[in-house]
């Protein structure tokens, strides 16, 4: 599984879900931190965000969002713990 609880990743798709006629206010080089995963759907607690919903109950307030997995990216950490989108890399 690509995708674990606790990963810190990065949206690369136009905005959040946009297979499925998305969400705007995320748009590509939001970040957040996975907080559930069901199959291919990814469900992230989005920094910043609070319009969204609870991922199945896994977060207190609304900042969860769910995505499609080819919709994301991890964000990997130096050893300073500074978080690097690895994809401005490529």
């Amino acid at each position: 599984m690509k995708f674990q609880i606790g990963d810190r990743v990065v949206l690369i798709s136009k905005y959040a879900d946009f297979r499925w006629g998305g969400n705007e206010a995320l748009p590509r080089g939001s970040t957040g931190t996975v907080c559930d995963v069901d199959g291919n759907r990814i469900g992230v607690d989005w920094d910043g965000y609070n319009k969204g919903h609870d991922c199945a109950g896994r977060l207190q307030g609304r900042s969860g969002w769910y995505v499609d997995d080819d919709e994301l990216d991890l964000i990997f950490l130096c050893e300073n713990d500074a978080e690097v989108d690895i994809s401005s890399l490529l």
